[in-house]
């Protein structure tokens, strides 16, 4: 019971009942989800979830690097699942294509930063794809609409830039 509770405070981004309970059963904090196999780490950086991923800077070196190196049923790892696309939840509080690639890229960057191996970044998962590959494959249509919104706002400064000229 406290396991699928602990997993919906992941999700939701609940940091103290997070907390409050793994400081009561830390071996709570190696725990799977069954259907994808992803670690509670995992899950965080799935769901975007920073109040929880953050947390991860207060373990010991040991147990970090047993949260950040496995890979889940499919074979990826924490880099693999921080490459796949936002949910659409967290992505409509940004405002603007460009900016969401950006703060997709970041997030990214982030993750890679804390990889205990370097080897992990060039890992490829069960369908022989790897980390960056997964990146640009699910961005693919962000990247797209952001190139559509940079042409559209640089040709209507463009457009106001001609009319500024006209009127000087």
């Amino acid at each position: 019971m406290a396991d699928l509770q602990l997993l919906a405070a992941v999700e939701n981004g609940d940091r103290e009942f997070f907390i409050d309970t793994i400081r009561d059963n830390p071996g709570l904090l190696l725990i799977r989800e069954a259907a994808s196999g992803r670690n509670l780490f995992q899950l965080a950086v799935q769901f975007r979830t920073e109040k929880i991923f953050n947390l991860i800077y207060g373990l010991d070196d040991n147990t970090r690097v047993e949260l950040l190196r496995p890979s889940d049923n499919a074979g990826n790892n924490i880099l693999h699942i921080a490459a796949q696309l936002s949910p659409s939840n967290h992505l409509s509080k940004i405002s603007g294509s460009a900016l969401k690639m950006q703060r997709e890229a970041q997030w990214f960057e982030e993750i890679k930063s804390l990889l205990p191996e370097p080897e992990l970044v060039v890992q490829k998962n069960n369908d022989q794809v790897t980390p960056r590959q997964a990146f640009e494959v699910s961005h693919e249509p962000l990247r797209k609409e952001g190139e559509e919104w940079m042409k559209y706002t640089a040709t209507a400064c463009s457009f106001v830039a001609a009319l500024i000229a006209t009127v000087t």
